[in-house]
């Protein structure tokens, strides 16, 4: 044996030795320095079993712990600890490795004692050494780790950790990767509206920077995270939230809520419903938050919307009202003076400095039918919007079109610097309320409304914010709109839809805030061939506002004109003829306060346009019989002469039976005076008038009536709407009850006219002062009650047309009116308005009207009947609730137009003053069985 041999073998043998005791001198060691370092910091710590394995792992078993101030405690199965190789020759010492099993920890959040505390320099010290220490770990390993957060022994949550990792990301970096679950134990806090929480979290840390991500979620995959329900108030549900913290150089919180559910103002049916996949809060205390929502649903119900804001608002006073008197004036001075700037102007400075966006977003409108239920209409969807800095953009989908907006917001201004709006193709049939039918408020108006959009709206406000009560700025409007394929079904329209509808609408408008004033200017209408300057003013808008519309039509054929209007204004008569050109201007003016003193102007277009020919389709055709009678054209005074000379000649010739044997026939001797001036005056345009009907014109069929000239012609009529189920009434020359308006006594017709007409024998069918006044009357109204129909307009609606209320029928009326100014004499028309009226419920026409309240021929009447019977037309039901009565009124609106009509007739020449006031009282008597008493009672 060699001595290199044994030298080696001696080496050898102490290498052994050293790497076969160095575990258990490490282990001693190793448990002496940890139970050192737990001595210094007032910990205490056990453990069951500490073993070390080659070449530097060290294993801990049944550890057990507690802090100096008792604030975290515990238990840990198992802890390892991987060293590196050269630990002995690093000048800072690591650890590779640590992992975590089956731990319990306990961790008391009360407040540190003032004594516990540590001087802010221990402060940042301890802090740079836990983040040296961190540093110094490679990777750090748990599962099955509990943690039981309480506060002075009172438990509040158990946190339990399913897997944690922390490794290292380059040179000085960190990643966190933990998930696990969380049940809250307070008692206060288990009535939080929360399910079994499943959580995770990850985060990374660098040199300068560290980032957290915290996500919770509910246990169960099919529950929501939060899931509150207020009775009779709401709800709302949170499927998961995530949140977002930044620590370092760049500092900042963000909140991520998922699948958000809320509701305001019931469950079931509410107010307000707003369903969001995503919502971020994000940037929150940097001066421009950001808030980005991602596919919200936001769907507003109206009517409820109304009950809600009325709830709320009693709730809040009811609070108040149970308070003393003394404290609901301290809360009025406090709320007064901590009120600060106004909502309205909080929001503008918000906006300015708001950060937002929204993406795939969709709003709804619920509408709740009669029956309780409800439909929603979708306003606008896939929407994608985006606010920087006050720089609105805007861009979506409503009602099948497509729409972008864009707009200027500014801090203090409750409008946009400036605003453009683009719409194209948008249908109206897809907008809400419409597709399904509608009704104006208070107006009772229901219909639809159809076609397609292009709409370009650009708004500018000059001047200084609106929000200030002294500001001094205009808003400057510019529309254009053109509306294509429109189709129009509204009630008291047309009886069928209007459809075809080529209409275009531009304009500027300016809005003057400080003197309350808009106008519109540069105005344009069009439809179809039909163009219309427009410049209208509406002035003391919104406390006593005035408006007032000037509109011109350029030049056209009449012809060109009517054949505009769609084939559902016109009906049957779409192909009826008119000649002529017209360029008519309307001038409007509308106190809104006081309708009554409306005005309404228009020139240059009844005057200048002629019917001459209807051609009515043969489905307008009216059911009339003609029949065959005698006439002879008479003066106006011829039939009262006559009936005088019938008197006269019947008293002489019982004279002259008494002083002679045989009769003697009266001889008319050219040399006798003439008869007396019959008893009732005529006016003096009516004097010598000849009742002599022209003509039937060449070519004229009395079996096809496509035109007017069967008025002049005898016939009959049977009457089919308004009377009972089994009266049969007809009306017209051709009947029995038929009276000549030549053998009434003058006055007749003339209350007949100057009750509804002043203007019969001037107008040209139509009367502009009726229209004005109806207008009056239903603007004061707030709904359809006068229609403003000239006598000849009425007997239209008798013979020609139906009873229906709508405006396509009052424009046959007017056209039908024209042809019938034209083609039949003014007089024939009265006479024809005379006989073929309602006066009582079953009876139309002047004879039966005498024959039923006074029992005895119209020829007969006295002036007092007769405008009885003519102011019956607007409510012919009046006549037999005075008859039972036993007397027409004595006082108020009724007498005072008995009173009114007399008076007519006395300034046209009907009556002179005496016979009127021989009249008087002008009140008429019936007895208890409706027969009428002529002298009175």
């Amino acid at each position: 044996m060699s001595r290199r041999f044994i030298i080696f073998a001696i080496i050898g043998l102490l290498l052994g030795g050293v790497i076969i005791g160095a575990p258990y001198l490490l282990e001693s060691a190793a448990e002496a320095k940890l139970a050192e370092q737990l001595e210094r910091r007032g910990a205490e710590m056990t453990w069951r079993e500490l073993s070390w394995s080659w070449p530097a792992t060290v294993e801990i078993e049944g550890v057990e712990f507690s802090a100096a101030d008792d604030r975290v405690s515990g238990v840990v199965e198992r802890v390892e600890v991987v060293l590196p190789w050269d630990i002995a020759l690093a000048e800072t010492p690591r650890v590779d490795e640590v992992a975590l099993s089956g731990a319990a920890l306990t961790v008391d959040l009360r407040r540190a004692s003032r004594t516990d505390e540590a001087s802010p320099a221990e402060q940042s010290s301890g802090s740079h050494s836990l983040a040296d220490k961190l540093r110094r770990i490679g990777e750090v390993r748990g599962e099955d780790l509990q943690v039981e957060l309480v506060r002075h022994g009172s438990p509040l949550a158990k946190l339990s950790v399913d897997e944690l990792l922390v490794s290292e990301h380059g040179r000085d970096g960190r990643t966190l990767d933990v998930d696990g679950e969380l049940d809250l134990t307070h008692p206060k806090l288990s009535v939080l509206p929360l399910a079994p929480i499943r959580w995770s979290a990850s985060g990374s840390t660098g040199a300068e920077t560290a980032t957290v991500d915290l996500a919770v979620e509910a246990g169960d995959a099919d529950e929501a995270l939060v899931e509150l329900d207020i009775p009779g108030r709401g709800r709302l549900s949170v499927g998961r939230a995530k949140v977002s913290a930044a620590l370092g150089a760049e500092r900042g919180v963000a909140l991520t809520l998922y699948e958000v559910d809320t509701a305001l103002g019931g469950q079931k049916a509410p107010a307000v419903a707003v369903k969001m996949a995503e919502v971020s809060l994000s940037e929150l205390t940097a001066p421009n938050p950001r808030i980005s929502i991602v596919r919200p649903q936001l769907a507003v119900s109206p009517k409820r919307l109304a009950s809600l804001r009325r709830s709320f608002g009693g709730g809040i006073s009811n609070l108040k009202s149970k308070l003393p008197a003394a404290a609901q004036k301290q809360l009025d001075k406090q709320l007064d003076e901590k009120a600060g700037p106004s909502l309205a102007s909080r929001l503008s400075w918000w906006l300015q400095r708001l950060d937002a966006s929204v993406e795939a977003g969709r709003f709804d409108l619920r509408l709740e039918k009669k029956d309780g239920t409800h439909r929603e209409i979708t306003l606008v969807d896939g929407l994608d919007a985006s606010l920087t800095a006050g720089e609105l953009w805007a861009r979506g989908e409503s009602a099948g079109g497509r729409f972008d907006v864009g707009a200027s917001l500014e801090p203090g201004m409750l409008l946009p610097r400036t605003l453009s709006v683009q719409a194209s193709q948008v249908r109206l049939d897809d907008l809400p309320g419409v597709k399904e039918g509608r009704t104006l408020p208070n107006r009772g108006i229901r219909g639809r409304i159809g076609g397609v959009v292009d709409a370009s709206i650009m708004l500018v406000t000059e001047g200084q914010p609106l929000l200030r009560p002294d500001a001094k700025s205009n808003v400057h409007v510019t529309a254009d709109l053109d509306w294509k394929d429109g189709r129009v079904e509204l009630s008291g329209l047309a009886d069928k839809p209007l459809t075809d509808i080529d209409a275009g609408l531009a304009f500027e408008l300016e809005w003057t805030p400080a003197l309350a004033k808009i106008t519109l200017s540069e105005g344009r209408a069009t439809y179809g061939p039909v163009g219309v300057d427009l410049d209208a003013e509406l002035v003391d808008w919104p406390f006593d506002p005035v408006f007032d519309l000037d509109a011109r039509v350029d030049k056209i054929a009449c012809q060109e004109a009517v054949r505009a209007f769609p084939t559902a204004m016109l009906g049957p008569y779409a192909n009826i003829e008119i000649d002529g050109e017209a360029a008519p201007k309307l001038r409007f003016h509308l106190p809104w306060h006081r309708p009554r003193k409306l005005e309404i102007d228009v020139d240059d277009f009844v005057d200048k346009c002629h019917v001459t020919a209807l051609n009515a389709q043969k489905n307008a055709w009216p059911e009339v019989e003609f029949v065959a009678t005698k006439s002879s054209p008479r003066g106006a005074q011829g039939a009262l002469r006559e009936r005088q000379q019938q008197v006269t000649s019947h008293d002489v010739k019982s004279s002259d039976q008494e002083d002679s044997v045989s009769p003697v026939s009266p001889v008319v001797n050219p040399f006798v005076e003439e008869p007396a001036e019959p008893t009732w005056p005529v006016p003096e345009k009516l004097r010598g008038l000849t009742y002599e009907l022209p003509e039937a014109p060449e070519g004229y069929d009395p079996r096809e009536p496509d035109d007017v000239h069967w008025l002049n012609r005898p016939f009959k009529k049977q009457v089919t709407e308004g009377i009972s189920e089994e009266a049969e009434v007809f009306v017209g020359p051709g009947t029995e009850a038929y009276v000549p308006m030549e053998e009434l006594p003058p006055f007749v017709a003339g209350a007949a006219y100057l009750s509804e007409e002043m203007e019969f024998y001037e107008n040209h069918g139509v009367d502009l002062g009726l229209i004005q006044k109806a207008l009056r009357i239903d603007f004061e109204g707030e709904r359809f009650v006068y229609g403003g129909s000239t006598v000849t307009q009425q007997l239209i609606k008798n013979l020609f047309l139906t009873r229906d209320k709508t405006l396509a029928r009052k424009l046959k009326e007017a056209l039908i009116a024209w042809r019938i100014e034209d083609a039949v004499p003014k007089w024939r028309v009265l006479e024809l308005y005379l006989n073929c009226i309602e006066y009582a419920q079953d009876v139309y026409g002047i004879g039966p009207a005498a024959q039923h309240y006074f029992g005895k021929d119209a020829r007969e009447l006295t002036p007092k009947e007769a405008v009885f019977i003519a102011i019956l037309k607007p409510a012919p039901w009046y006549g037999d609730r005075f008859r039972r009565r036993g007397h027409t009124p004595t006082k108020h609106w009724w007498f005072n137009r008995m009173g009114e009509i007399m008076g007519r007739l006395v300034d046209k020449g009907y009556l002179t003053p005496e016979q009127a006031e021989a009249e008087k009282p002008y009140i008429l008597y019936w007895d208890d069985e409706g027969s009428y008493l002529p002298e009175g009672r």
